[in-house]
């Protein structure tokens, strides 16, 4: 994306224009790549999308939200990670880790931003990845439904569901071919206690020599072509097929 084309599309849509959702994700450095399109979002008024440039409308934005770089008006990186869930849930979970890991985005402000843009569509998909109670979390038995589902219309071997496995509990496994596949929440809230169990988890499946997969349930809802490959490869390896 250059920067002059996407000031050539902010002075197109005039005042009250913004760079917004997958490109302002790509400014802060949450996205590695360019969208194909500039996004932006007009304030109290009506402008159509044009060639090379998307237009997203809303009433009012709070001056929380906005950030002035290069000369640009720009989604906060907060902002940008909820326009993203609003419209692309299926980048969202990698738009999270790029921002975190390059510290490029703030879990505080994640949470901050949330009040004020309740009414927003993203607010519910990032506050259930964050780990609020109120939000629409996806539980445990609704990812196993989905995953369950996902095996059975691709033709798969059916897997066993929940299999004790010494103080544990596996969420799937192949036991012939010694797979197993956890799917876990990508709560945020979940903390080092959980993350010490699931690397306790893993080191004991490992010992006896199962094979461990572990997915969210974003990619099982969002992106299962990538989670019925990558079961499938694996089950055709260890099975010599």
């Amino acid at each position: 994306m250059r920067d002059e084309l996407g000031a050539i599309a902010l002075i197109a849509c005039g005042e009250g224009a913004f760079l917004s959702h997958r490109t302002a994700a790509f400014v802060w450095g949450l996205r590695k790549t360019a969208p194909e399109e500039v996004e932006l979002t007009v304030v109290g008024r009506s402008v159509g999308s044009r060639e090379e440039m998307r237009v997203h409308r809303m009433q009012a934005v709070d001056h929380r939200d906005l950030r002035h770089h290069e000369g640009l008006w720009v989604s906060s990186p907060a902002r940008a990670v909820l326009e993203i869930a609003a419209v692309a849930p299926e980048e969202l979970v990698d738009v999270i880790d790029e921002g975190l890991a390059s510290r490029r985005l703030d879990r505080r402000e994640m949470d901050a931003a949330l009040p004020w843009n309740r009414p927003c569509g993203g607010a519910p998909r990032l506050a259930s990845i964050l780990g609020d109670e109120d939000a629409m979390a996806l539980t445990r038995s609704k990812r196993e439904q989905a995953f369950l589902r996902l095996m059975r219309q691709s033709g798969l071997p059916i897997p066993e569901v929940n299999v004790k496995f010494g103080r544990y509990e596996l969420d799937f496994m192949w036991r012939g071919e010694r797979l197993v596949v956890e799917i876990d929440g990508y709560n945020y809230h979940s903390g080092p206690a959980v993350f010490h169990r699931d690397q306790e988890k893993d080191l004991l499946v490992g010992e006896p020599g199962l094979e461990m997969l572990r997915f969210t349930g974003d990619h099982v809802l969002h992106q299962p072509a990538k989670v019925l490959v990558r079961v499938a490869q694996t089950l055709a390896r260890l099975t010599g097929d």
